[in-house]
């Protein structure tokens, strides 16, 4: 009689593989003579020679037959091993407990199970059998790196990192890597984009048990060392790159990866115990590859065409998207977009510009096809408001060509100017310039020609300065710019002769004072009917001066101790007149008295 056992070459030596799968051992029993034997079966488990499980089955027998090669095959789910059908059982105290305290695992040591046929009349020992078993718990499958959330900055870096289950020397393990880009409406959780599989649309490696080391000597599959140390799995990116079926990441997006396992017994008929018939799987783990742009610098506001920085990315091979929106823009839904874009990045002059005194908000991200990698944090700036210099509010100028002048961002393509006067102070019908010339320097002096109208003394101006883009745009809505100011030109004085003077000759010299560059003014006179001199008997066009010598032998001479009212009108230099405001008041005076006889 021989006896002959054999144990199956798998990792999970569990209470529950024990009592529940077959075939974990097998026991072949031959009855190589002519007779018949009787027999039982004794079972003996010891761990470091510490025995902790003994027992024996009732009689058994075994026919012999003609060609003295009877055999029966027992395994370990026979009933006739079951605990309430043995003649005899006997385990240590503590062996259930220390196998539930390892999550049903024998806990690791040295084994040695021994099974023995004993005849059942002699009690003498007819054959045995015995295997050693170096046991490891085999719990310790886990990934590792990357460790979760891990940002990659460089592709050299990039590690995949794994503990295989522990198991005994000699079982084989098969490994399965699921890679998937996290993309956002398709798969918003780490699980879904590894379940979504090839439908994703950014990225998706799956091994499919197939072979990923080419690029280190590990064995394929792997077989377990017994080693009561972790022992740890390590490809870098560059092994990954040797499989042909691996392709590069892409740039700036979030991935899960996956690693699952399963043990491959040969000739067994379900594959394998552990990993069977669903896979092993790790937790699932997150990484960005690249992640989104940092560093940040957003522009000090002096300028609308601003520059924008960030830190350079290793894998933004076609560069970065910017959206620039106004503050209250949420979600930027109203933005303005660029792509392919680099660092430092100037806002070109041909887009939409930028205001002054807005708050805006920006963000980039790397550069996809698909549009769906992560946004950086967003960050703020504020362009320069418009602070006014000349003229200031109220104040009164000396010219008629007064400059116009502010504190403005840079790049501002150009200006244009509206004047109101003092019936339109909020330069709503703009009748005196309006957009006449676009004004591309500053300070900007009042034009003496080439425009509808000039300016005039003593009148109030209101006046709003519009802004405008590379493309000719104005700067937001021309409903949002409010009056920059108002002014008053200084009026006409009127010198001499004084206002109520007598004994004025009768070619007396007219002078008055006035603002600089003043094209002309026409010389009002009449007579003591008409004191407001609305119906001057003499009028006279002046050019180049603030004074007229009246002539004594002119169509209008004056006569003795006669009353006379004057008054200066300003024209501008396309000979118009300016509102009755902008004349100067009248003044009277009275001509010599007539000359005492003899004299």
């Amino acid at each position: 009689m021989s006896i002959d056992l054999t144990l199956l070459n798998t990792g999970q030596f569990t209470l529950n593989s024990w009592n529940n799968v077959a075939e974990l051992w097998q026991l072949e029993i031959k009855n190589t003579g002519a007779v018949n034997i009787n027999y039982y079966l004794k079972f003996i488990l010891k761990k470091n020679n510490e025995l902790i499980v003994e027992g024996h089955t009732k009689p058994l027998s075994i026919n012999s037959n003609e060609s003295m090669n009877e055999s029966i095959t027992y395994d370990n789910s026979d009933p006739l091993f079951a605990e309430h059908i043995l003649a005899y059982y006997y385990q240590a105290s503590n062996f259930t407990s220390n196998i539930i305290n390892n999550l049903g695992y024998l806990p690791p040591g040295t084994y040695n199970l021994e099974l023995i046929a004993v005849n059942s009349e002699t009690e003498a020992t007819i054959s045995s059998d015995d295997v050693e078993i170096v046991f490891t718990v085999g719990d310790k499958f886990t990934i590792d790196e990357p460790a979760d959330g891990m940002i990659f900055t460089q592709a050299g870096e990039a590690p995949f990192l794994w503990y295989t289950p522990g198991f005994r020397q000699g079982v084989i393990i098969e490994f399965r890597l699921i890679i998937a880009a996290i993309v956002q409406g398709e798969s918003d959780t780490p699980g879904g984009a590894i379940d979504y599989g090839e439908a994703n649309t950014v990225y998706h490696f799956d091994s499919n048990w197939e072979s990923f080391f080419e690029g280190v000597n590990y064995p394929w599959p792997w077989v377990e060392t017994g080693s009561e140390q972790l022992t740890s799995l390590n490809l870098y990116y560059s092994h990954l790159l040797v499989n042909p079926n691996f392709k590069e990441f892409i740039c700036g997006y979030d991935y899960a990866w996956r690693m699952e396992g399963r043990e491959i017994i040969d000739g067994y008929g379900d594959g394998g115990i552990w990993g069977w018939p669903e896979a092993e799987n790790s937790v699932i783990r997150t990484f960005s590859w690249g992640g989104s742009p940092t560093g940040l610098v957003s522009p000090e506001g002096d300028d609308v065409l601003p520059i924008f920085s960030w830190d350079p990315i290793f894998c933004a091979e076609n560069g970065f998207d910017i959206q620039i929106s106004l503050d209250e823009d949420e979600g930027f839904e109203e933005s303005w977009e660029a792509d392919f874009i680099s660092s430092p990045f100037q806002f070109p002059s041909d887009a939409p510009g930028l205001i002054p005194g807005k708050k805006y908000k920006w963000r980039v991200r790397i550069h996809s096809l698909s549009g769906g990698t992560n946004w950086s944090n967003t960050e703020f700036f504020t362009i320069q408001d418009i602070e006014l210099i000349e003229p200031q509010t109220g104040v009164i100028v000396e010219s008629v060509r007064p400059y116009f002048n502010i504190d403005a961002p840079a790049n501002i393509s150009h200006y244009e100017l509206l004047i109101g006067d003092e019936n339109d102070e909020y330069v709503e019908q703009v009748e005196i310039y309006n957009r006449e010339v676009e004004i591309t320097a500053l300070p900007w002096q009042y034009p003496s020609q080439n425009m509808e109208n000039g300016l005039f003394p003593n009148m109030v101006y209101y006046w709003k300065l519009l802004m405008f883009d590379g493309s000719g745009n104005i700067l937001g809505d021309i409903e949002d710019y409010e009056v920059m100011g108002n002014f008053r030109v200084m009026p006409i004085i009127l010198n001499e002769p004084s206002h109520g003077g007598t004994n004025i000759p009768l070619n007396p010299k007219f002078t008055w004072d006035g603002p600089i560059s003043v094209p002309s003014y026409e010389f009002w006179l009449s007579d003591g009917q008409d004191p407001e001199v609305e119906d001057p008997k003499f009028i006279v066009y002046i050019t180049g001066s603030k004074s007229f010598d009246y002539p004594e032998d002119g169509d209008y001479p004056l006569e003795y101790e006669k009353s006379y009212y004057w008054k200066v009108v300003p024209k501008d230099v396309n000979d118009n007149y300016g509102l009755p405001s902008s004349y100067s008041i009248a003044y009277q005076f009275t001509a010599l008295d007539f000359p005492v006889m003899g004299e």
